[in-house]
């Protein structure tokens, strides 16, 4: 799969840039790249359940205990953007920092984190990250506001398609009945 200097490409020629040979080199691409990938990729990763992107994890309770409401805490992973699910109902816990208020004493958490290597990305997100890259640089390398938008409309129908694919290939999550339901009888 592509690496983040081959991500960082992409998104220069969607500028009409030339291409960088790595993050580290002296040119105002190259800086802008590195300066951009790191938080274009978090916060792209947090907005969606990426299926290539979800870990599990069993959390281990934290020694110290929250000073009231609860009678747990846990302690999310660094690495994680988002919550997908907890195995205890919702109305059970509530997140605080990065800590898990409960009063369960087991907590199973799914979540969507940081990825090690961008062999783990998806094809079609690949396409998404890189136009979100160049719609993010392209006011500071063009200044030109027709591509912009034109990159932003591209962006908007790429994110569509992937996330399509994502849910397609995916098992559909049991729909939890809350207390509204009966209330509509």
């Amino acid at each position: 799969m592509a690496s983040s200097t081959e991500i960082c490409n992409q998104a220069l020629i969607l500028l009409g840039q030339e291409p960088i040979i790595t993050l580290d080199d002296s040119t105002k691409q190259s800086r802008l790249c590195k300066r951009l990938y790191q938080p274009v990729l978090e916060a792209l990763l947090r907005a969606y359940p990426w299926t290539f992107a979800i870990k599990r994890r069993i959390l281990a309770r934290d020694l110290e205990m929250p000073e009231f409401g609860y009678v747990y805490q846990y302690t999310l992973p660094s690495e994680c953007l988002r919550i997908v699910s907890v195995n205890i109902p919702s109305e059970d816990y509530v997140i605080e920092k990065n800590k898990i208020l409960t009063d369960h004493d087991d907590v199973r958490l799914r979540y969507v984190g940081m990825t090690d290597s961008t062999n783990d990305f998806d094809a079609q997100f690949v396409q998404v990250l890189a136009h979100r890259l160049a719609k993010t640089m392209c006011q500071a390398l063009t200044a030109d506001q027709d591509l912009f938008v034109k990159l932003s409309q591209t962006e908007a129908q790429l994110i569509v398609l992937a996330q399509n694919t994502n849910a397609i290939e995916t098992t559909p999550q049991p729909v939890v009945e809350g207390p509204w339901i009966p209330s509509r009888y």
